[in-house]
């Protein structure tokens, strides 16, 4: 019996994470399931007890972008973040 699963996802998306290895981890994870027809890139943006992360295709989404994308996942500075 062959399965077939069809997955799709919008980018840029944030997630957060213990370690700040696991969001490189994650996106290179994601490219060698060769899930998404391009290549996946991360970067770390951010640290409120856990480690965040955004996931993007293409070049990096700009600060705006990636700062309502973590007000709209409920992130919030530590008072030492920039």
């Amino acid at each position: 019996m062959i399965t077939h699963i069809t997955i799709t996802a919008t980018f840029p998306q944030v997630g957060h994470f213990g370690d700040y290895h696991d969001i490189d981890y994650l996106a290179d994870e994601l490219n060698k399931l060769g899930m998404f027809d391009q290549k996946i890139r991360c970067a770390e943006v951010g640290f409120s007890g856990h480690y965040w992360g955004v996931f993007y295709v293409g070049r990096k989404p700009a600060k705006a972008v990636i700062n309502k994308l973590l007000a709209d996942a409920g992130f919030e500075p530590d008072e030492d973040e920039d």
